[in-house]
């Protein structure tokens, strides 16, 4: 009975909000290890189902076209 009531627990908490990091509307130096740009940052979220949120991913939208996903270990100036 206790294992129901922590599946039970456990099924609440991965129903939860996500929060995104919503861009502003100005351009801004974007760099990280392998590269950097001028562009946007944004957020998305990574989703195992409809119901499980299994991270959040943050991208690179550079004003020269390229898009870079999975940003981390980054830095906006």
């Amino acid at each position: 009975m206790k294992y129901l009531l922590i599946l039970f627990a456990l099924f609440l908490c991965a129903c939860g909000e996500c929060e995104f990091v919503e861009p502003d509307t100005e351009s801004h130096d974007i760099e990280w290890p392998t590269g950097e740009c001028h562009g946007k940052v944004s957020s998305v979220a990574v989703r195992v189902n409809e119901w499980v949120h299994a991270g959040t991913q943050f991208i690179a939208k550079c004003d020269d076209g390229r898009t870079v996903y999975n940003l981390s270990n980054f830095t906006v100036r």
